[in-house]
């Protein structure tokens, strides 16, 4: 959609130029009007993945899968671009995560590469199950992200009457996803794992 002087244009579909049946969702955008989002592309495991592109006219050009260390055999999604493509965060089902589902990032080389995918660490990833939709504040001061934390799961609920259970189902923390944020600070503790041969 367009922004303009009376709102928003109608939506137009967007499509890639090299598959108009493309599927794409999660769209992130970064200051220099890159596209990130996940969608499906030929080069990819299992033909979905992490995707850069530019978008001119409603039309994405230079579709492009972002590297293995990223784009894994696993399933690999939801991506946050920082601002100004220093590093990009998103969910992945590896089996070296704390839960179901966990928050990794990697940091672009010099060469525009990408580094290994690091795991945003226990602080993070054990607040919940699973961990979904990472984005990012438009200074890139924070993270935000959803979280399954399910605090009830292991109680018996024999001992529990209607009303204690109505007010868990129906409160906050009753295991359903909710919107946690951080500041984004402690990536700079990940840097130099994830900047190949310099600590730029």
């Amino acid at each position: 959609m367009d922004k303009t002087n009376m709102g928003w244009s109608e939506p137009r579909l967007l499509v890639s130029p090299h598959n108009p049946e493309v599927v794409v969702s999660d769209v992130q955008e970064a200051n220099s009007g890159n596209l990130y989002f996940y969608g499906s592309h030929e080069n990819l495991p299992g033909e979905r993945g992490i995707i850069r592109a530019r978008l001119e006219s409603g039309v994405l050009y230079d579709v492009k899968p972002l590297d293995p260390t990223i784009n894994s055999d696993y399933v690999d999604s939801c991506p946050a671009i920082d601002p100004d493509e220093r590093f990009i965060v998103f969910v992945s089902n590896r089996p070296d995560g704390h839960s179901q589902q966990d928050l990794y990032i990697s940091f672009r080389q010099m060469d525009d590469t990408w580094g290994p995918a690091l795991n945003l660490g226990e602080k993070i990833n054990t607040v919940g199950d699973y961990h979904d939709w990472p984005c990012f504040s438009p200074d890139g001061k924070y993270l935000f992200f959803t979280s399954w934390l399910d605090p009830y799961r292991n109680m018996d609920i024999s001992s529990t009457n209607f009303q204690e259970i109505h007010e868990i189902q129906t409160g906050i923390m009753n295991g359903w996803s909710n919107i946690y944020w951080v500041s984004t600070s402690f990536i700079e503790e990940l840097k130099q794992q994830g900047m190949r041969g310099n600590d730029e």
